[in-house]
């Protein structure tokens, strides 16, 4: 394997890791990485992205947190336009610890992914678009799709009623297909519209064929829909999982966290499932 500074470029910004940051190593040597963005007043280590569900793939996961002084929700700024663009901002200093990170630990820049809750999630759906040289996929749990808003007023709008701007066209992205991309949403979420996750699909479907749909019940009770989409090739590029009753809360996590949902599909470890199948499909 050549080395991270041989086969991907540096971004731009350079930014050291913050002690708000926690890297979990699953692997003596981790050749893949999943980036997990956590909600406000989320607890990572008990909640979503659990590292459990990575236990002996050889993944290496980092859980960033944002401050209060960045934010006072302690949440993504994924409804600033200076936070929706490729080298400036929120993204921006993503890249640049993922670069860092890269170059830190034997990780295969290839073999990038993120995945995100809540404001999380609207943060890895512009990481997808911003940055599909770094990012391979994308998992984006109860979140909203890219350009959802450009300041509070409009996140509180999006938020409740559903995004107003076509994603796809205001992403700049044109005829090139959107990165792999897996959704979960809960329909009665009364924090983050279900039509939020609907619209990043959309976006992400474009230039794919729904293949399959299939109707199930987790162990923990909960009925869900998922839904695969498939590229020209026949290669699944996105999933929609549509958890039925579900409020704001990452599916399947584990009962001591918080905005988890226990008796739901395990959300975990179908994003590490598609996560490793999007990489297969590369090879």
């Amino acid at each position: 394997m050549s080395t991270p500074r041989q086969r991907m470029a540096r971004p731009a910004l350079r930014t050291s890791l913050t002690p708000s940051t926690r890297i979990e190593c699953s692997g003596a040597h981790p050749a893949r990485r999943v980036r997990c963005k956590r909600a406000r007043h989320h607890r990572p280590r008990v909640g979503a992205c659990r590292a459990r569900t990575s236990k002996g793939l050889g993944f290496l996961v980092a859980y960033p947190a944002r401050t209060a002084r960045a934010n006072g929700s302690k949440c993504w700024n994924w409804f600033r336009t200076d936070d929706q663009a490729r080298g400036r901002g929120e993204p921006a200093m993503i890249a640049g610890i993922v670069g860092e990170v890269a170059a830190d630990y034997r990780v295969d820049p290839q073999r990038v992914f993120v995945a995100g809750l809540s404001a999380g999630a609207a943060m890895a759906v512009i990481l997808g678009e911003t940055y599909p040289d770094v990012f391979a996929a994308v998992g984006a749990h109860s979140g909203l799709p890219f350009g959802a808003a450009h300041d509070m007023g409009s996140a509180f709008t999006a938020m409740s009623t559903g995004a107003q701007r076509n994603a796809a066209n205001s992403s700049g992205r044109g005829d090139t297909p959107a990165v792999s991309t897996i959704v979960f949403h809960g329909d009665a979420d009364h924090t983050v519209a279900p039509g939020n996750g609907q619209a990043i699909v959309r976006d992400a479907t474009a230039g794919t064929t729904q293949s399959s749909t299939h109707a199930g019940v987790a162990p923990g009770g909960r009925a869900y829909k998922q839904e695969v989409f498939v590229g020209t090739a026949g290669q699944p590029r996105v999933e929609y999982w549509t958890v039925h009753g579900a409020g704001h809360a990452w599916s399947g996590g584990s009962k001591r966290g918080t905005y988890t949902d226990p008796s739901g599909p395990d959300a975990s470890a179908e994003m590490v499932r598609f996560f490793l199948q999007a990489d297969q499909e590369r090879l």
